[in-house]
């Protein structure tokens, strides 16, 4: 089992400002990911290109970008990011 842990206090802001039926899916997201870390079966999971044991899931509007420390076994979610027409912007 992955403990989960925002990687700054600017994340953990960035969810606590989320509305609650964004919040609620994400923490569904969170409780998968303590047992599945790279949960393909159940999001749309993409490895971030260029970098080690970080990955992207989408969740409507919203992307989670996260880091994997499997000799920790930690998760460290690094941004919660709103997509719009154009680009990401940090919400």
């Amino acid at each position: 089992m992955f403990e989960i842990f925002f990687a700054n206090d600017g994340v953990k802001k960035d969810y606590e400002n989320l509305e609650e039926k964004i919040r609620a899916r994400i923490n569904g997201l969170i409780e998968i990911l303590k047992d599945i870390p790279v949960p393909f079966r159940f999001f749309d999971v993409s490895k971030v290109a260029g970098r080690k044991n970080r990955f992207r899931i989408r969740i409507g509007k919203f992307r989670v970008i996260y880091h994997i420390e499997e000799s920790e076994r930690r998760i460290y979610i690094l941004q919660i990011e709103q997509k719009d027409e154009t680009t990401y912007k940090h919400n």
